[in-house]
């Protein structure tokens, strides 16, 4: 039961540890023609089990891999300057949109600006109309006052007119 345990706790803090392998392309080898053998040029040969070699394959030329392997670095290559083309065209492309964003930002900024102030021109004239109207503004008693004093003298001329009247009979 404890060699089960002891081999879980293994298993478990093995599958923890993080593994990692790197590939290294230094150890390639030179592909270099035999010595006394003429060169084929770019062909591929197809060999079959019954030749000299021991297994069913293709078999190429040293110019033909080194053609394969100048291919393959080539579409790597255009594969990476494609990639900085369309990274280059679309900062250009995000660049020209920011800067037409940052033109209608300034343009909006202005002309709330400017709204702003006629917003503040026209507060400041209500409010100036608004303390000349308050300072044309008769008091209250005053009225009151003058009316008062009217219906006093009004009474006072219909009472004379009906006592005059009623004192002539």
């Amino acid at each position: 039961m404890n060699l089960r345990r002891f081999i879980s706790v293994l298993l478990v803090c093995a599958s923890l540890v993080p593994t990692r392998v790197y590939a290294h392309d230094t150890n390639v080898p030179t592909i270099s023609q035999p010595s006394g053998e003429k060169d084929p040029g770019n062909v591929l040969t197809v060999v079959k089990k019954d030749n000299l070699v021991p297994f069913t394959g293709i078999l190429l030329s040293p110019r033909a891999v080194a053609e394969l392997l100048a291919k393959n670095a080539m579409a790597q290559k255009e594969a990476e300057l494609a990639a900085a083309r369309a990274t280059e065209t679309q900062i250009i492309r995000d660049s020209a949109q920011i800067r037409g964003l940052q033109v209608e930002l300034d343009a909006e900024k202005k002309s709330e600006g400017e709204r702003l102030t006629i917003r503040d021109n026209r507060i400041s004239q209500l409010e100036k109309d608004l303390i000349a109207s308050e300072s044309n503004k008769t008091n209250p008693l005053t009225w009151f006052l003058i009316g008062a004093g009217t219906t006093a003298v009004v009474v006072a001329v219909l009472s004379t007119v009906f006592l005059v009247g009623n004192s002539n009979k």
